[in-house]
């Protein structure tokens, strides 16, 4: 059978390719052309991968090219490695100081422990625990010792005392003495012995002020600034007072018969709130001497 007419295949010829419209800002002939640089885009690809741009930190013109993001990785780097390295260096140091014995000063008085007559170990122990607790800068406070002693008696052990406490200072050991000149002055004004304490502040700091019982009620109200331990003149202050008693022993209330004694010499004289301040701070730490042996 003859195929139909009109069913045979027929091969149309090619038509001619269409050129596709160019984009007159793009380019306006051939020679204007911008070829695909592959190798230009890798490289500009890989400068903006994290922490590495491929180039050194600084260009021929000297510009810093480092990528801030590169730079707060450095940052936080460094910083985490500080964080870490902290504790292992303080936990050295702790150890090291561990290891380094510190030597205390010491303040026994243990060559006056023996003299006659004897005095009881609390009284020595409330000197050194005082005076130990200043010159090794454990105790903020100053320490106010009254000494009760009899008429004539115990001035030699008193005086050194005082003198082993300058020592212990490390001082010439020679206590500062105060006496009821200091706190009379002729104006009657008791500001007078609390200029002359300052003064003599710059010689020691260890004081013996002696015979309580000379000096007038008027004028004692000097010791209330002056044996402050809590507003102190000067807080590495040692303060030896003297009282005399006619208590030859302690009675074991030695604080109440140094009030008393204190009660019967300023009492009549000083408004009752001037004077149950004053003796407060100057019976702070009573030490009742023995001198019967």
């Amino acid at each position: 059978m003859s195929a139909r007419p009109g069913l045979n295949k027929v091969k149309n010829p090619e038509s001619p390719k269409q050129t596709a419209p160019r984009s007159v800002d793009a380019f306006d002939e051939e020679d204007n052309e911008y070829p695909f640089n592959e190798d230009f885009s890798r490289e500009t690809a890989a400068n903006f991968e994290e922490g590495s741009s491929g180039e050194e930190d600084q260009n021929e013109t000297g510009e810093d090219v480092v990528p801030d993001k590169q730079r707060s990785w450095r940052f936080y780097g460094i910083v985490s490695l500080m964080f870490v390295l902290s504790p292992i260096v303080l936990s050295m140091l702790v150890w090291q100081n561990s290891n380094i014995t510190i030597t205390e000063k010491s303040c026994a008085f243990e060559k006056l422990r023996g003299i006659e007559p004897k005095q009881s170990e609390g009284i020595w122990r409330a000197l050194q625990t005082g005076i130990e607790g200043l010159i090794n800068k454990r105790d903020p406070r100053p320490s106010v010792f009254l000494f009760l002693h009899q008429e004539g008696e115990l001035k030699t052990l008193i005086y050194d005392i005082a003198t082993e406490a300058s020592r212990c200072f490390g001082g010439p050991g020679k206590p500062i003495h105060m006496n009821k000149d200091d706190f009379v002055p002729k104006n009657g004004d008791y500001g007078f012995a609390i200029e002359q304490f300052k003064k003599k502040l710059k010689e020691g700091n260890v004081f013996l002020i002696v015979n309580l019982n000379e000096i007038p009620p008027s004028s004692a109200l000097a010791l209330h600034p002056i044996c402050d331990t809590y507003n102190p003149i000067s807080a590495d202050a040692v303060i030896f007072l003297t009282l005399h008693t006619s208590s030859t022993t302690d009675t074991g209330n030695s604080v109440k018969l140094a009030r008393q004694t204190l009660y019967e010499l300023w009492g009549t004289h000083l408004q009752d709130n001037e004077l149950d301040s004053l003796i407060t701070r100057v019976s702070d730490q009573v030490l009742h001497l023995n001198s019967t042996g």
